[in-house]
């Protein structure tokens, strides 16, 4: 369809050569593939080490390897499982950790198909001087798709600092769409956002017409590996570094979405070559340079000046009976264009979409869908054949003035303090500085003695950054109390900025092992325990959950999937990138960047999920966690999207409730979430027994159903959550209350339902139950 090329028409070209599916198999193996390229004059990176048994991982002398190398799967994918050290090997607590990352390949935990799998230690390439301009978070590489012995389409991929140094998309690397002939970069993606070089932030437009180097050498390469390796249809990623490009790695089933990247429809260009025979590497680079040089196939412009669509728009619909504000919205899995049975019987005569940010006019021909809204549009591919579809909705209402007439005259004074305050309150996020910097070595001996030790951790908090920070702080409260600012959105701000100066008292507690003003400062802000709450939560864990699961079939990782972007296009949040991290172990959860919200998904944990249960998930994260980041946007404050100083006491509970009344509505009311209060159990007894006894406890109450080393590494997890920050493991005087405020939400969540409240007045960002009221009272 329009020359693109579809996952089944791939399969049908692979499997029309009964070889191929022997040859892929092959070129799986890494070290293989090596071994066959390297005794062929192909450049291969250094083999360091390889092993595939738990025991030559165990005797294997990892001090022996050099500062610079990769561990990688043997057969992983989509750069899972790959480990960059940059470091010398200096402690037992390093090589423990290298160690651990190993055996966690050969417990086949990246394998593909859950496989026996082995690990490959590889040198670290150092990329080029001629190639480090893509290179300033890491070694980038080049993408090369083959086919017939004919380059046919290539592209970059660039680590940034946001991906962890792996040039991965879903990681939140970048890919950068190359000409195929001349060898320069034409477009640039980001997630789900695709730029050219005049829609692209200033960060980005160093990358447009940079030329790759090594063309030729490179395409010729690429056509003489699939002439030894006799594939009709494989990808190459290639590296470059003073010696010139090597090859990194192969595949067989090459990845459709170049196709976006490059804006190049690949079936067209297949098709061009099909009966093509081609035996000389050379010929095949001149053959692809003299078909595909800057034009697209219908023979025009490239496919990056076409004028734009967004998935959501404003247009105007003229007819011969008037003209017509409209909503136009796009679904290119329809063939033809709809509108509703009342408003198309008001239209006659020839009709025209006009686009106000494209200032022409299209003609249209409509059928009618009773299901539409009136005044709605839906066009189709017949449509939006000529337009680049931009996978975003367009920001037309820009409602970003929450403010009060009686106050205006402090609007501006008002939205500096907003965006500096909420600039310094995420310098110091709990998760990340409170967790060990030893945690691997005090995991390897909590397994090693089955729980029965008491781990003593260290931080890389400093003691006089943390002053300094304090400081700063008491003199940012001192300047904004001055201020005199009488908005009642003043109070809101003050407030965060006390919990911002609370969060480094409590660090410099820690930092001096002061556990009892530890505790002292917890209380009343994130520390909620008493006998009420303390019964309430016996009382969910022991209810017993009679759900008949039969009624709810089971989804595959892909239907799963499907249901979480059909949930996002209901909440009309096409543009919220859906990203992969295999080391997560929840099933899904949001992240939040300087760039707005992404969704994060485990796809191994997604498989054989119960339907309901998953779509009670999705209303857990996306119509509360999701929503309520995202009304930030209708109102422009930051501090709507970091929240309130007591939105957490909501927030969570907010969200369990929803899910639950769902739940309820499928399982005749027999449903309850008794992991909230689960957590609360475990933050009550870890406040008075150590790390080791939590453990204990929490493995009684928890009863993990695991093997011997997950089992008490889930646990050691599960402690650590309610332990965070304690030194010594051994002092039974301190615990991370935070699971706590859980359960206060769920009792606030009751009262307010219970004075007659519409949980709907919650939906106004991230918001305490309090500071509802306050919002109200806006222009």
């Amino acid at each position: 369809m329009f020359g693109v090329l579809w996952l089944n028409t791939r399969n049908s070209i692979i499997a029309a050569n009964p070889a191929n599916e022997k040859k892929i198999a092959f070129i799986k193996n890494k070290e293989k593939t090596k071994q066959f390229l390297y005794a062929r004059g192909i450049p291969v990176p250094k083999t360091l080490a390889f092993f595939s048994t738990k025991h030559e991982c165990e005797t294997f002398n990892f001090f022996s390897l050099p500062s610079l190398f990769v561990i990688k799967p043997n057969k992983g994918s989509k750069g899972n499982g790959i480990l960059i050290n940059k470091a010398d090997l200096v402690t037992d607590d390093d090589c423990g950790k290298i160690r651990r990352h190993c055996l966690q390949i050969l417990s086949w935990d990246y394998s593909l198909s859950w496989r026996p799998d082995s690990v490959l230690i590889e040198s670290c390439i150092i990329p080029g001087s001629w190639f480090d301009v893509f290179c300033e978070w890491w070694l980038a590489d080049i993408r090369v798709i083959s086919y017939r012995n004919v380059p046919v389409l290539g592209m970059v991929r660039v680590p940034t600092q946001a991906s962890w140094w792996k040039a991965n998309l879903a990681q939140g690397g970048l890919w950068l769409g190359i000409d195929l002939s001349s060898w320069v970069v034409t477009s640039v993606v980001s997630s789900q956002w695709y730029y050219t070089e005049q829609t692209a932030p200033d960060e980005y437009r160093i990358f447009f017409w940079q030329q790759v180097p090594y063309r030729e050498m490179i395409l010729e390469l690429s056509s003489r590996i699939q002439i030894f390796l006799g594939i009709d249809y494989v990808w190459f990623d290639w590296v470059v570094n003073d010696q010139g490009p090597m090859i990194l790695e192969i595949n067989g089933r090459p990845w459709l979405e170049i196709q976006n990247i490059t804006m190049t429809p690949l079936l067209t260009r297949l098709n061009q070559i099909e009966t093509v025979k081609i035996a000389s590497p050379k010929k095949a680079v001149a053959l692809a340079q003299m078909l595909w040089w800057e034009r697209d196939d219908a023979g025009g412009t490239n496919a990056y000046d076409k004028p734009f669509l967004y998935l959501s728009q404003q247009g105007k619909l003229i007819a011969s009976t008037g003209e017509y504000d409209v909503i136009v919205q796009i679904d290119l899995n329809r063939v033809s264009s709809f509108c509703s049975l009342s408003f198309l019987s008001l239209l006659q005569g020839e009709t025209f979409l006009f686009f106000p940010h494209l200032k022409k006019k299209f003609p249209l021909v409509l059928k009618r869908e009773a299901s539409l809204k009136d005044m709605t549009i839906v066009v189709g591919r017949k449509f939006c054949s000529w337009f680049l579809i931009i996978p975003k909705r367009q920001e037309d209402l820009q409602k970003r003035t929450v403010f009060w007439s009686t106050y205006s005259h402090e609007m501006t004074a008002l939205t500096v303090w907003d965006l500096k305050i909420s600039k310094y309150y995420q310098a110091i996020s709990f998760k990340n500085t409170l967790l060990p910097t030893n945690m691997d070595h005090e995991l390897d001996l909590f397994v090693r003695y089955e729980g029965d030790y008491e781990p003593t951790f260290s931080y890389t908090w400093q003691y006089d950054k943390i002053v300094r920070r304090y400081d700063y702080g008491l003199k940012l409260l001192a300047k904004f109390d001055k201020a005199w600012l009488q908005s009642p959105f003043a109070r809101l701000l003050r407030e965060k900025l006390l919990r911002w100066i609370h969060k480094r008292a409590l660090l410099l507690a820690l930092d001096t092992c002061n556990y009892d003003e530890a505790m002292a400062l917890q209380t009343g802000w994130i520390l909620h325990v008493g006998d009420m709450y303390r019964a309430s939560a016996h009382e969910r864990v022991q209810h017993i959950k009679r759900c008949d699961t039969q009624l709810h079939r089971r989804l595959t990782s892909w239907q799963a999937q499907k249901y979480l972007v059909d949930h996002l296009a209901r909440l009309w949040y096409n543009d919220i990138p859906v990203l992969t991290r295999y080391s997560w172990w929840a099933k899904i959860s949001l992240g939040y960047t300087s760039k707005g919200a992404c969704i994060y998904i485990q796809p191994r944990r997604l498989h054989n999920q119960r339907e309901h249960i998953w779509i009670s998930k999705l209303i857990h994260e996306l119509d509360v966690h999701l929503v309520r980041y995202m009304k930030w946007f209708e109102s422009g404050w930051k501090i709507l999207t970091i929240g309130t100083a007591d939105y957490k006491t909501t927030e969570e509970w907010l969200a369990i409730y929803c899910s639950e009344q769902y739940l309820s509505s499928v399982t005749d009311g027999q449903w309850k979430n008794t992991d909230s209060a689960r957590n609360y159990l475990f933050v009550d007894y870890a406040q008075t027994h150590s790390f080791a006894q939590t453990a204990k406890y929490i493995d009684e109450s928890h009863k993990c159903i695991y093997s011997r080393t997950k089992k008490w590494a889930t646990l050691f997890a599960k402690t650590l959550r309610v332990k965070m920050g304690v030194k010594n493991g051994a002092d039974p005087r301190y615990t991370f209350g935070q699971d706590s405020v859980y359960r206060a939400g769920y009792h606030s969540i009751l009262a307010f339902l219970a004075q007659g409240h519409d949980l709907s007045s919650l939906f106004k960002g991230k918001i305490g139950i309090h500071d509802r009221e306050m919002l109200d009272h806006r222009e």
